[in-house]
């Protein structure tokens, strides 16, 4: 993730784990703190995430004729699962428990944390780990939205809204739910998008960390669609 100068964090601990170690009763996150809580279904809106097929064919193959009709029904499924994916590009949030470290930035790029489920400073995190916040993230290309895939790293399941946003700063409300508990950790939280026509080039997401009350850390966010 692009580390960007961002708003000074007030907080004196070096972590969010040392936060908490340091006379909070909140759980550290570590991924005990996050498995013992339990697990709930967690409601999606859209299905589980997929990874970003390889195109990989021979040249041979390539130089053949496709017939229209085939080239049609390629082009309708290109359409229907997102022509372009995109990495964040810039963020801000609410509040953010470092800087760098921690900072909105961090939710920028592709994910870079370690692919196991704990506290990083390479993701985002808010400055406390029991309270209400948002992330909002913008992108280079405006697009007719898909999907939104959400990397979570530490304590998922407080995201309790999705939005996107319309460069006019008119928003559609993607997804909204309670915070559910989960033991899938990491995990990529996916939002699949339908009745949205307008070009959008923001995502803000909401987070209620009061229930799980520990800090649901964002490695990046992956905006699919259509230009």
């Amino acid at each position: 993730a692009t580390v960007a100068g961002a708003a000074g964090s007030t907080q004196a601990a070096p972590t969010p784990a040392a936060s908490a170690a340091a006379g909070s009763t909140q759980a550290a996150p570590t991924p005990a703190a996050s498995a013992a809580a339990g697990s709930t279904s967690t409601a999606l809106t859209g299905g589980e995430a997929t990874g970003v097929p390889s195109a990989t064919y021979d040249s041979a193959a390539a130089q053949l004729t496709v017939p229209p009709l085939l080239t049609a029904n390629a082009a309708t499924a290109a359409a229907a699962t997102g022509a372009l994916r995109q990495w964040a590009a810039a963020a801000s949030a609410s509040s953010q428990y470092g800087d760098p470290d921690w900072s909105a930035s961090q939710a920028t790029g592709a994910p870079n944390s370690t692919p196991n489920c704990s506290d990083q400073t390479t993701a985002w995190a808010s400055s406390d780990s029991s309270g209400v916040d948002y992330l909002e993230l913008t992108y280079t290309t405006t697009v007719v939205p898909v999907s939104v895939n959400i990397y979570e790293n530490n304590a998922p399941g407080s995201i309790v809204k999705v939005d996107l946003e319309e460069a006019s700063g008119v928003t559609h409300t993607v997804y909204s739910g309670p915070p559910l508990v989960t033991t899938q950790c990491p995990r990529i939280f996916s939002v699949a998008v339908s009745g949205v026509i307008a070009h959008v080039n923001r995502v803000k997401i909401y987070f209620d960390q009061s229930v799980i009350k520990n800090w649901d850390e964002i490695d990046a966010v992956e905006l699919v669609g259509n230009p």
